[in-house]
């Protein structure tokens, strides 16, 4: 299936399982819900760690460098959110990257791979970031980059999916 029809059907299922929370709040429950079935239907530990990997990589790419392509593209620049926000996930990506090295996909490959998936999904995302308040991308992308010190503490992967975390960092 194609990255931006994954998005598609996640965001539908989210609300459908998650009627009653905010677009957002569904959207994190749903997906914290299949990370967690495909951690569990992993069949080893090697498995299951490069599954962390992938979904960790997932998490970085969309909340860093599309981000970052979203706010450009909006006549905003985030650079110095995303340097936080990569640099704040340094040791797990750098982890993350070997447990996935076998793959033969670089990073930059990944990432222009499902690009206009993860665009299409921060465009709507980024409507509803702040406390579900609708405004513009622009004045969305200007919140997060003047709010970096709250952001990017809540954007904490070993928070966010701490088993996942753990998986990758052993």
């Amino acid at each position: 299936m194609e990255a931006s029809a994954t998005y598609f059907r996640m965001e539908q299922d989210a609300w459908k399982t998650y009627p009653h929370d905010p677009p957002l709040l569904a959207l994190a429950k749903f997906s914290h819900d299949e990370a967690m079935r495909q951690m569990h239907a992993a069949k080893s530990e090697a498995e299951r760690r490069k599954i962390a990997a992938a979904i960790f990589l997932g998490f970085y790419l969309d909340n860093g460098r599309a981000r970052g392509t979203l706010c450009a593209q909006n006549g905003v620049d985030i650079t110095a959110f995303v340097r936080t926000f990569e640099n704040h996930h340094a040791d797990l990506h750098d982890k993350a990257l070997k447990l996935v090295a076998d793959e033969g996909v670089s990073e930059d490959r990944l990432y222009e791979m499902h690009k206009d998936a993860m665009l299409n999904h921060l465009g709507y995302e980024m409507l509803y970031l702040h406390d579900g308040m609708l405004m513009s991308l622009k004045e969305s992308c200007e919140k997060l980059l003047a709010r970096s010190f709250v952001f990017v503490p809540l954007m904490n992967f070993r928070n966010v999916e701490p088993w996942i975390a753990n998986e990758i960092a052993k």
